[in-house]
């Protein structure tokens, strides 16, 4: 039977101990917290608050975040494995330089969240808010965002500046004011996307479908 915490102090003890591992972490506020340079491995978060919390440098696999408030924390170059993050809030959170392979966002709001010049691999974004969520620099291979529900991906205002995305669907998103200047595409999907004052300045697009994708006269 998996382990329980409910209190801050048995959790942070156990996190100083580096004894933390296969447990649920439910109902406790680890806002502001410091938590840089730990390893995290097979724990379920339900619950919990660390808005503004620092996870900088942290290594993170097989984890569960459930109705997580997160807003404003930092996990700038961390490592995350097999991390997924279900109806949380990450609003203004910072992944900059980090290194993400299978996550997923499920009904999570990220507007405004930095993954600059994070690594994202085999990752979901889905029905997820992004607008305003900063990619710049940043290399995404194989990714995918959707909205099943709404339709369309939320991607308002999203910079990809200097990006290089392979094998990224964005098929439907909405794209609108967008900066994909100097970014390089091969193999996305922007099938059906809104491209309504896209930044398109110096971008390079590879074996790129946009079918059907609303683009400014500017950008076609």
């Amino acid at each position: 039977m998996e382990s329980i915490y409910e209190s801050r102090e048995t959790l942070l003890a156990g996190i100083n101990n580096r004894a933390i591992s296969g447990c649920l972490v439910r109902n406790i506020d680890l806002n502001h917290s410091d938590l840089s340079d730990h390893a995290f491995d097979r724990i379920s978060f339900k619950q919990i608050g660390l808005a503004g919390a620092k996870l900088a440098h942290s290594a993170l696999q097989n984890i569960n975040f459930n109705a997580a408030s997160m807003r404003g924390a930092s996990l700038e170059r961390a490592e995350l494995k097999t991390v997924n993050f279900f109806n949380s809030e990450l609003i203004e959170t910072t992944f900059a330089m980090s290194t993400m392979t299978r996550c997923r966002f499920f009904e999570t709001t990220l507007m405004n969240a930095r993954f600059n010049g994070a690594r994202i691999v085999s990752s979901s974004f889905q029905s997820s808010d992004l607008y305003g969520a900063k990619f710049a620099g940043a290399f995404l291979l194989n990714c995918e965002f959707s909205d099943p529900q709404l339709g369309n991906a939320s991607l308002s205002n999203v910079d990809f500046s200097n990006a290089v995305l392979i094998d990224v669907d964005l098929q439907g998103a909405n794209l609108y004011g967008a900066n994909f200047s100097d970014a390089v595409l091969i193999k996305v999907d922007l099938r059906d996307s809104n491209m309504v004052n896209v930044n398109l300045a110096g971008a390079r697009l590879i074996s790129v479908n946009h079918e059907r994708a609303d683009l400014a006269p500017s950008n076609r």
